[in-house]
Parts: C-alpha cells; sequence; structure tokens
C-alpha cells in the first residue's frame, strides 16, 4: 500500500489557490483524503517555459486529471522521487511537469508531490494508478453540525485568512448563479464585511431585490430568498434549508461568520480598569479591506 489508513473528507475550497510566497501548510490533516474532480480539461504537462529577452518565464500547472485523491504528504509511503520530473521554484516542488513520485516496487508514476512555497501542501494519487483496499478498525465518525469548529479571519499580523478568502470567492460564485444577475442585500455585521464589497462590484447597481442571510445549525429558520448555509467538512453535506436557494459556504468560515462577533465595544463614561482591560484584550482586527481569492472563484464557476 502506498498510504497509511485514511478516511474521506470534503475537497476544501483552497485545495487549487496559490497564496503569497511564503510556506504553507498541510492542505489536509493526516489520516485524511479528498478527491478533486477536476475543472473539466484534460491534464497537459507543461512544456519547456518559454523565454523573453533571456528570462525564462515560469508557468505553473496545480491541476490534474479529473478524481485525482489529496493526502498530507506525511500519509504517502513506500514511494522515491522521479528526479528528472521534480520541477520548482524556490522552496520545493510544484508539480508541473506531472507526476514525480514512482512505486518503490514497481517504479510506475503513482502520484505528485506538491510542497513549494505559495501551494498548500499535499500529494496528489493518481486516480489510474492507485485503487482503495479497505482495512479492519472503527469506522470514522462523522461530526455532528452543532460540533463544527471554526477558523479565524485574520491571523496575528492581521491578514486576512487564505482560507477564508478562497471559500467567500466560491460562495459568491454560487451566489451569482442563484442570484440571476440581480441586485442582493446583505446583512450589517461580519456577513457585510466579506461580502458586501464584492457583491457592490459584481451585480448591477440600484435597489436589491435579494436578501442574503446566514441560516443552519444554532440559528433560526431562515424564510428568505437566499440562505448563506455551511457545507459539512467531511461529507460535503449542504445544511438543508427552506429558502428560495442556498449558497454553501465552508463550514469553519460559516461558523465564525455566525457565532462570533469581532466589534469592538466602545469605552465606558470613565475607561475599564486596567485589570480587565488586561484580561480580556480587543480582538485581532484586519489590516485591509476583504478582498476575495479572484481564482478559487473562477475554479468553482
Amino acid at each position: 500500500m502506498v498510504t497509511t489508513r485514511v478516511a474521506r473528507v470534503a475537497l476544501p475550497d483552497h485545495a487549487g489557490q496559490k497564496y503569497g510566497y511564503g510556506l504553507l501548510p498541510s492542505l489536509l490533516e493526516p489520516g485524511t483524503y479528498a478527491v478533486d474532480p477536476g475543472d473539466g480539461r484534460p491534464w497537459q504537462p507543461l512544456q519547456p517555459e518559454p523565454e523573453i529577452y533571456g528570462v525564462r518565464l515560469m508557468r505553473y500547472c496545480i491541476t490534474g486529471p479529473a478524481d485525482r485523491i489529496g493526502i498530507a504528504p506525511g500519509d504517502v509511503r513506500r514511494t522515491v522521487f522521479i528526479w528528472e520530473r521534480l520541477g520548482g521554484c524556490c522552496c520545493g516542488w510544484d508539480g508541473q511537469y506531472g507526476p514525480n513520485l514512482a512505486c518503490a516496487k514497481c517504479g510506475h508514476p503513482v502520484a505528485t508531490r506538491v510542497d513549494d512555497c505559495g501551494f498548500w501542501q499535499v500529494v496528489w494519487l493518481e486516480p489510474d494508478a492507485v485503487r482503495p483496499v479497505a482495512v479492519a478498525g472503527p469506522v470514522q465518525r462523522v461530526m455532528d453540525w452543532e460540533d463544527l469548529s471554526s477558523t479565524p479571519p485574520v491571523d496575528q499580523r492581521g491578514y486576512w485568512s487564505p482560507q477564508w478568502e478562497a471559500s467567500v470567492a466560491v460562495a459568491l460564485a454560487h451566489l451569482l448563479t442563484v442570484s440571476d444577475g440581480k441586485q442582493v442585500a446583505v446583512p450589517d455585521g461580519p456577513v457585510a464585511e466579506v461580502f458586501r464589497q464584492a457583491i457592490d462590484a459584481l451585480f448591477p447597481p440600484g435597489p436589491p431585490e435579494l436578501h442574503l442571510v446566514l441560516a443552519g445549525p444554532g440559528l433560526p429558520a431562515a424564510i428568505t430568498d437566499i440562505a448563506l448555509v455551511p457545507r459539512h467538512p467531511q461529507t460535503g453535506e449542504v445544511w438543508p434549508c427552506e429558502a428560495g436557494a442556498v449558497v454553501p459556504l465552508a463550514a469553519d468560515v460559516w461558523t465564525y461568520l455566525a457565532f462570533h462577533d469581532d466589534r469592538r465595544l466602545l469605552p465606558a463614561a470613565y475607561g475599564m480598569p486596567a485589570g480587565v482591560r488586561r484580561d480580556d484584550p480587543p480582538p485581532l482586527l484586519p489590516n485591509s479591506l476583504f478582498r476575495p481569492n479572484t481564482p478559487a472563484a473562477l475554479i468553482d464557476l
């Protein structure tokens, strides 16, 4: 076997994202796998990079054939590198030349490792080179909707989370589809902070014809035009809702929007005692307006 025991989860929205120039963590948690349906285009290995005025232009390929299986890099077993296919940019391999891992026993290409800077680290197993094998042991427990975790929107430096940028972009792609080009109103608060600027730019001007509200576990039933609902991180199931239409959003982003309020409180008339302020520091706030990740939205469309 070329992997440890793994259980299936939904493909993260940021699976095809290239973000910044630093080293990113693993795309998937250890012990899990996800299947990428692809974008419908046949995969073609990249030709040598062209040159202009003696400068080589670097190109990237972060998609591959349909139904590739992604796993955490630490879960791969009994493979060796195919040295002539280890193309990369700076700190690792970007997979631009196709499968770069082979079976250690037979030498057949079986997977592509991606771990260069700016890419989420993952090993993509080729669907025609591997097959699932049932193993004995406990069955994976499916998380209850009420147990969904959340991902903060900003890091310690005040930068927006790349997961948020990708997940909101994918939700916007769905919103554009279900709204049929009509202007959409969003409620004030966290939802407006991440959606309103993009909606104002993407949708036609004029008074809103449709309304978008949060709906899901722990919230009142929503009777509305469009409901923004969580998508289960393991099964990919979308929260059932009686709204006119639903827009799925990654569960960890949805949970934060639904149950966290990061607005600063106004100081009291005579201020707060120093000890209270020290024990309850203000939340981290972003240092810029939110901007969805454009490639993520295009990939979803």
